[in-house]
């Protein structure tokens, strides 16, 4: 867009330039005169001013050559990236009027090729403001996404304590496991030395027993 924008600013000088001698010979008189201060407020750095005595002559009944220099002076103002007030709509507007009204004027062939150029302009920042909008949404869409990753990954490390903080518990609780399996398998040997000791008591009872009864006999 800024090279179009330097194009404009080209061609508006360059047709500057070339129409001098148009405008010159095609007006007489006071309307001359205002023409020539319109365009010497637009030399002197005063486009709004030059744009209304523009508009002023335009809106004048008088259907001349002097309206048709106008209307492309007008749309020329208009277009030109340097006035302050760049209104391609505009621009585009006064040279429709002057195909229009005038369609076999000497300028003829400059607004036709004015008007094509600001058709195109226009499209070209119509599809720049389309692509705008879709970079504006895409940019909102990996925005949101951005924040639902970062959700999960918030997610994914308060899980991640968790199934560490319970790895740690099944490990706490496998080491009690552990002990308290050592401690059963210590009571169940105790238990089969009990068992064995009970078992060797009641032999030696038993023996006992018999000896006793051997020593009644003897008596």
């Amino acid at each position: 867009m800024r090279r179009l924008g330097l194009v404009l600013a080209i061609v508006v000088l360059c047709a500057g330039c070339a129409s001098v001698g148009w405008f010159r010979n095609a007006l007489g008189g006071r309307q001359e005169r205002r023409l020539t201060r319109a365009d010497e407020l637009a030399r002197d750095g005063q486009p709004s001013a030059a744009r209304d005595l523009y508009e002023e002559l335009v809106r004048e009944p008088s259907r001349d050559t002097g309206r048709a220099i106008t209307l492309y002076k007008l749309g020329r103002l208009y277009a030109n990236p340097a006035s302050g007030f760049l209104d391609y709509r505009a621009a585009q507007i006064a040279f429709e009027r002057l195909l229009a009204e005038y369609p076999k004027s000497d300028w003829e062939a400059d607004a036709r090729a004015w008007h094509a150029t600001l058709v195109e302009i226009q499209a070209l920042e119509a599809e720049a403001a389309w692509l705008r909008g879709e970079a504006t949404k895409l940019q909102g869409e990996l925005q949101a996404r951005e924040a639902e990753a970062a959700r999960l990954r918030g997610e994914a490390t308060k899980i991640k304590g968790e199934l560490q903080a319970r790895e740690a518990e099944a490990a706490r609780l496998r080491g009690e496991a552990t002990k308290i399996k050592g401690e059963l398998q210590a009571q169940e040997a105790e238990a089969a030395r009990l068992k064995n000791e009970t078992a060797r008591l009641e032999t030696d009872l038993e023996r006992l027993k018999r000896i006793d009864m051997n020593l009644e006999r003897r008596r």
